[in-house]
């Protein structure tokens, strides 16, 4: 496991006003086609400059069909596109992992 999938730690954001979506959900953990078509919008090229941190927040760990995502569009992106997506295990339930996650 890397880092990006196990899903532990906190969210810090680089500097104080750092723009960035929290995704929570079922849909994040299931990978389900919502998620890429979301992120590719969020990622387009042309707002490459105003990329926001997207913090994702499931249940459990992330799946293979996200990780391979990720790790596909990285290849086309670059580093910039994998330092602005952050995943977090946790439920937006519980008041201590809505801490981690900065909301």
């Amino acid at each position: 496991h890397n880092s990006l999938n196990a899903g532990q730690g906190k969210f810090t954001p680089k500097k104080d006003a750092e723009k960035f979506v929290l995704v929570v959900g079922g849909g994040v953990h299931n990978f389900n086609p919502v998620v890429p078509a979301f992120l590719d919008q969020i990622f387009s090229a042309a707002e490459e400059n105003n990329w926001p941190t997207v913090v994702l927040l499931a249940g459990r760990p992330m799946n293979e069909g996200l990780s391979q995502y990720v790790h596909e569009v990285t290849r086309t992106k670059g580093p910039a596109f994998r330092r602005r997506i952050q995943y977090f295990v946790g439920s937006p339930m519980k008041k201590q992992d809505l801490y981690r996650v900065k909301l």
